[in-house]
């Protein structure tokens, strides 16, 4: 075959002239040290401020020992001091290792067992939880510094940045361990791809536990623009996250589409003219709703794995581009620079394009390698590039005559759900811990556009309501939200096929409950206030076929946050009263959130009435 017939994209050959992203900092910090830097509710810091913020906890961070190669853990909110921190841990040449303050702490608890981080930075000190290490907060390290010769020399090229967990398919956590090379290559490659300069302002939208963020986080200070940190409000309500983009005059968002979609649901929403979709599959009514807000916004579609430093591929998509995206997303049409991407058999073969196959990476961007193992556990090297490392994504897709890829598939049980990359088998391993069960198989599932769990148990356990609460609940103490089966089934056997794999297109045939089937049933609303029955019909339009009483935990049934966002807007349309996402958040039954209602009403604004009209006309 030659060079046109086969699957493949190769990013442009750029020698970039710094050696790590701290090279281009001192840059800026030298050149336009009172540029903007960092910016969160009116608090700003300019690049000068910043390096010397930075250069100030590195400092502390090597008077506590702190040296090349160790790792220290970083466990703390999104905010100025967290990005200060993770910049800090770099600067000495040690890795950080992020944890989200959401997650399960047992969880926490085996990452930090595995990496064995020499401390953890944290937003609180007197946090009550024992976590076997050192702690220390950013400005604690940084008042410790007395004399400016204790700032560690910059970092090395092939010293680690950072390390990230991502759910392994063995059932447990794997760190992925990026280098600074690597990274700059990536801030220096999506600021090249999307137009990033020193004039525009990016938000940081998602925490940095997974890599989404890294694209406006690094991709801003290597360019010399603004990061502008959004609070977690900010991304959880339509109207704060509208009044987020005009009032800070946001010019970029990287952000998951099931999320965007949640917060342009609100009238009036805005959108910032640099749209980078990211984390999992986008579909074409997405990008129809951002055209209709904004309609000269630039779309990209951006896609790799956490191996290969946050994303490799990109697609801008033409102001009048009509496509349709299948299952797994929009399309991919460009390799960053310095990357190569082919498509492969089985074999490791390169196939012809319109050929379906495996998507392997190679370049600038491929990481270390996963945190314990030896240097080329998980990567491998293929006979038509000698020397080359590759990785294998086992993701599938197809490249079209015009050299488009379409995701297709998985060559494994790997699902994306709200932008976290989930390993079936993890959740499997934690189903098994539940009392009374033998055996568990986790499967995906749509409805209505969203990818779901549905657990599959054979044991001695009576799924009433209750049950089903208390498996959420116990499951919630060793996986994160978007882990967690919505639907639960115990049977009698796990159907195989004759080659005695699992029979997974039976197990979805057997599903007993899925949304819309059934109305949502509440004991004790029937006589209750029209409020509590509204609130009741609200939920039977987001979670479907569940049984809930009337104190039960929304989130122990099945809501998940993004649904929470979508309770919130639909309350405060129907009812016009200020609720906002926390609101659900922490008045999680029909009782306590018709009460929180209830209180934060206007005086006359008769909500009452308001929901009985809407049960009325429904």
């Amino acid at each position: 075959m030659n060079d046109s017939e086969v699957s493949c994209l190769t990013g442009s050959t750029v020698q970039f002239v710094e050696q790590t992203l701290f090279d281009r900092l001192e840059a800026w910090n030298a050149s336009v040290p009172d540029q903007i830097a960092l910016r969160m509710a009116n608090v700003e810091l300019s690049y000068g401020g910043l390096m010397e913020r930075v250069a100030a906890t590195a400092a502390g961070l090597a008077l506590a020992g702190i040296r090349p190669g160790d790792i220290v853990a970083v466990r703390m909110p999104r905010s100025l001091d967290l990005v200060i921190a993770i910049l800090g841990v770099m600067r000495t040449g040690a890795a950080y290792l992020p944890l989200d303050e959401a997650w399960p702490v047992e969880r926490c608890q085996y990452i930090l067992a595995n990496a064995a981080p020499k401390m953890m930075l944290v937003s609180n000190v007197m946090d009550p939880i024992q976590w076997g290490l050192a702690t220390a907060d950013v400005s604690q390290l940084a008042a410790a510094v007395k004399h400016p010769r204790h700032v560690p020399d910059l970092p090395s090229p092939t010293d680690a940045a950072y390390v990230i967990y991502t759910s392994g398919s063995t059932g447990v956590p794997k760190g992925v361990v990026v280098e600074h090379a690597q990274l700059l290559n990536y801030a220096a490659a999506i600021s090249l791809a999307c137009g990033f300069d020193h004039k525009l302002r990016l938000a940081l939208s998602s925490g940095v536990a997974a890599d989404l963020g890294n694209t406006t986080l690094y991709g801003a200070l290597f360019s010399g623009a603004t990061l502008v940190v959004a609070t977690e409000g900010q991304m959880q309500d339509p109207v704060a996250y509208s009044a987020f983009i005009r009032e800070e005059r946001i010019d970029c968002l990287k952000v998951v589409p099931s999320q965007l979609e949640v917060l342009i649901e609100a009238p009036g929403c805005m959108m910032p003219k640099i749209v980078i979709l990211g984390g999992e599959p986008a579909n074409s009514a997405l990008v129809g709703k951002i055209r209709e807000i904004h309609p000269s916004a630039v779309i990209y579609n951006h896609y790799g794995p956490t191996e290969c430093t946050v994303g490799v591929l990109v697609h801008r998509l033409g102001e009048k581009e009509a496509f349709e995206a299948g299952e797994w997303g929009l399309p991919l049409s460009a390799a960053l620079s310095n990357n190569y991407i082919s498509i492969r058999d089985q074999d490791g073969r390169l196939v012809k394009r319109g050929e379906e196959g495996e998507i392997y990476i190679a370049g600038a961007q491929v990481c270390r390698g996963y945190l314990g193992q030896l240097p080329g556990d998980g990567f491998v090297q293929l006979p038509d590039s000698p020397g080359e490392r590759f990785y294998g994504t086992g993701d599938l897709a197809r490249q079209s005559a015009d050299g488009r890829l379409a995701l297709t598939g998985r060559i494994d049980d790997q699902v994306k759900i709200r932008g976290y990359r989930i390993a079936l088998r993890e959740v499997e391993l934690a189903c098994l811990r539940l009392p009374g069960i033998q055996q568990a198989v986790v499967c995906p599932t749509r409805d209505k556009g969203e990818t779901e769990l549905a657990a599959y148990l054979v044991g001695r356990l009576d799924f009433s309501v209750g049950a089903h609460a208390a498996a959420r609940r116990s499951l919630q103490k060793y996986l994160p939200d978007a882990f967690i089966p919505s639907y639960f089934s115990v049977i009698d056997e796990i159907p195989r096929l004759a080659n005695g794999k699992i029979d997974r297109q039976k197990l979805s045939s057997i599903l007993p409950v899925r949304p819309g089937q059934e109305v949502v049933e509440i004991r004790a609303v029937r006589s209750g206030t029209y409020v509590e029955r509204f609130i009741v019909d609200a939920i039977a339009g987001l979670i479907g076929g569940r049984r809930i009483e009337i104190d039960d935990d929304f989130f122990d049934v099945g809501l998940h946050s993004l649904q929470a966002i979508r309770l919130a807007a639909k309350i405060r349309e129907i009812l016009r009263v200020d609720l906002k996402p926390g609101g659900v958040l922490t008045n999680r039954s029909i009782r306590a959130l018709a009460s929180h209602i209830d209180s934060i009403a206007q005086e006359n604004s008769n909500i009452e009435k308001h929901a009985a009209d809407y049960l009325l006309q429904g």
